[in-house]
C-alpha cells in the first residue's frame, strides 16, 4: 500500500510529506521503503516492481545484491587489505592500487557495473594517445605516448581486482577476463644489453680508481685512505650483482647472517626477494674470498653487508660507465644500466653452456622464457661455436658419396640411412660428446679483491 508520513515541522504542527512511501509483506516480513516521488501512478509502479524484487529475492535468493549496491571504492579498500595480509612489497600494492583507483577516476566508475571490458578499453585508448613532453633543442613541442609494457600494467591490476572479486564471491563472473594485454615484444622502450666480460673487468677498476682521482690529489692521507676503500666497496657492490645476478634492493638489503660461507651461497630472505619466498644462489669462489675479505671482524649476523651510505646510486654509476669508456646507449640504442648487470649474469651463464633450466633457476625466474628471451643476450652468443661443435660424419665415410654425379634420390636416402653396425656402435646420449681437456684455473681478481678462481676469467681485473 501507499502512503505519505507525517512529520513535525518547525512550529511544532503535524504535517504530510508530498512524497510517496509503500508498505508490504512478503512472507510474514514487513518492509516499508520511501519511494522518493510525487506523482502516484510513477509510485504505484515502483512499489509494485519492489514487491516482486522482494518476492523473488524470497523465492532465489541472490547473494551478490549487497555486493552490487556497495560503491565500487568500499571494494577497491577491502582489495587493498586483502593485498597488505599476503605481506606483497610495499611499491607492488601501491602500484596496483594507483592504477585501479586511477580507472576508477578516469571513467567515474562507481558501481560492480561500470567493471566492463568496454569501459576498460576506452580508458586505455586514452592513455595511449601522445602527451606532451617539453621541448627539444630547436624550442619545438615533444610528445611521447605510453609503451606496451606500461599499459599492461593498468591492465594486470584492473584484472586482479576483477578476478578477486570473482574469487571472493563479490561478483559471479570475472567481467575482465576477455581483456587482452598489448604485445610488448613489438614495442619494446627500455632495451638493455649485458656487458662483455672486458668491459665488465674495465667497471670493476674504474669503479676502485675513480674516488681517488676525482678527490685523492688534494686529500690529507687519511681522506685518501677512505676515498680508496670506497672505491674498493664500490667494485665489490659491482662485483657480487655481476656474479650473482641479484637485484639492486636485494643487495642493498641483504645482512651478513645471509651469506654462509661454508657453503659458498647467499640467501635471499623471503621479505627482501621480488617473488616473496626464501632463494639462494650459488656464489663463486672469486666472490666468497673478496666478502670474506672486507667481513669486519665484529660484524653481527644483522649488520648489512654494504652500509646504505656506501651503495652507488644512479649517477654514481653512470659516471663509473662513462670512465670505463663504457656508452649507456649503444648504436642500437640498447642501455646499459645497474639491473644490466643482472643481463649480464644470465649471458654469461648461456656463454659458458649452462642448462636453460639452471640458468633460470639462478636466476631466479618463473618463467624461462623471461630468461632465454629478456635476460639473455643474444648479440654476445657465439652460434658459429655452437654448430661448430656438432660431431657430423665425413663425406668418406658414407658407402656413396653425396658429391657423386649422376647420384638418384633413392640411392642418396639409402646411404644416409643408418645399417645395423652402426646402431650398434651408436651411443645411448645421441651425438658423441667431444673429449674434455682439464685446463689449469688461472688466478684472477680485481684490485683490492681476493683472487679466486678463473671460471669469471675476463669479468674482474687482473692489475
Amino acid at each position: 500500500m501507499l502512503f505519505r508520513r507525517q512529520y513535525r515541522g518547525s512550529d511544532g504542527t503535524l504535517r504530510v510529506s508530498r512524497k510517496w512511501s509503500c508498505r508490504f509483506s512478503v512472507r510474514g516480513r514487513v518492509h516499508e521503503i520511501a519511494l522518493g516521488l510525487t506523482d502516484r501512478r510513477n509510485a504505484e509502479k515502483e512499489a509494485q516492481r519492489l514487491l516482486v524484487e522482494a518476492e523473488n529475492e524470497v523465492a532465489d535468493p541472490d547473494p551478490f545484491r549487497a555486493h552490487r549496491a556497495t560503491p565500487l571504492s568500499k571494494h577497491v579498500d577491502a582489495f587493498e587489505v586483502t593485498l597488505r595480509s599476503r605481506e606483497r612489497a610495499e611499491q607492488y600494492v601501491r602500484e596496483r592500487l594507483v592504477h585501479v583507483r586511477a580507472f576508477l577516476s578516469d571513467t567515474r566508475a562507481t558501481q560492480l557495473r561500470d567493471l566492463d571490458p568496454a569501459r576498460v578499453a576506452q580508458w586505455l585508448e586514452t592513455l595511449k594517445a601522445p602527451q606532451a613532453d617539453g621541448k627539444d633543442e630547436h624550442g619545438k613541442e615533444k610528445t611521447k605516448t605510453r609503451s606496451a609494457r606500461t599499459l599492461n600494467s593498468r591492465i594486470r591490476a584492473l584484472r586482479q581486482f576483477s578476478r578477486w572479486l570473482f574469487t571472493c564471491r563479490r561478483l559471479p563472473f570475472d567481467p575482465l577476463v576477455s581483456v587482452e594485454e598489448f604485445n610488448e615484444a613489438a614495442d619494446r622502450r627500455r632495451v638493455r644489453r649485458a656487458l662483455t666480460p672486458k668491459e665488465f673487468s674495465a667497471l670493476l677498476v674504474a669503479a676502485s680508481k675513480r674516488p681517488l682521482e676525482v678527490e685523492g690529489p688534494n686529500a690529507s692521507e687519511e681522506r685518501r685512505a677512505l676515498l680508496a676503500a670506497r672505491g674498493r666497496s664500490r667494485a665489490l657492490i659491482y662485483l657480487v650483482l655481476g656474479a650473482t645476478g641479484l637485484r639492486v634492493g636485494e643487495l642493498r638489503a641483504l645482512t651478513w647472517g645471509d651469506i654462509d660461507f661454508g657453503r659458498a651461497l647467499v640467501v635471499v630472505p623471503a621479505k627482501v626477494a621480488k617473488a616473496r619466498k626464501e632463494q639462494s644462489i650459488d656464489l663463486h669462489p672469486v666472490v666468497v674470498a673478496a666478502l670474506k675479505s672486507v667481513r669486519p671482524a665484529t660484524a653481527a649476523a644483522h649488520d648489512a653487508m654494504f652500509p646504505p651510505g656506501s651503495f652507488p646510486n644512479v649517477e654514481t654509476f653512470y659516471r663509473d660507465l662513462k670512465a670505463a669508456g663504457i656508452a649507456q646507449l649503444d648504436e642500437n640504442k640498447r642501455r646499459v644500466d645497474r639491473h644490466a648487470l643482472r643481463h649480464s649474469f644470465t649471458t654469461w651463464l648461456a656463454q659458458s653452456g649452462a642448462h636453460p633450466r639452471v640458468a633460470q633457476a639462478l636466476a631466479r625466474h618463473s618463467d624461462i622464457r623471461l630468461t632465454m628471451g629478456v635476460y639473455t643476450d643474444p648479440t654476445l652468443l657465439s652460434t658459429k661455436a655452437a654448430v661448430a661443435k656438432l660431431e657430423l660424419p665425413a663425406l668418406a665415410s658414407l658407402s656413396l658419396p653425396l658429391s657423386q654425379p649422376g647420384a638418384t634420390s633413392s640411392q642418396l636416402r639409402a646411404a644416409s640411412e643408418p645399417t645395423a653396425d652402426d646402431d650398434a656402435n651408436e651411443p645411448d646420449s645421441g651425438l658423441p660428446c667431444e673429449d674434455v681437456q682439464e685446463v689449469e684455473p688461472a688466478m684472477v681478481g680485481a684490485p683490492g679483491i681476493e683472487p679466486g678462481t678463473a671460471s669469471l676469467k675476463g669479468c674482474c681485473s687482473t692489475s
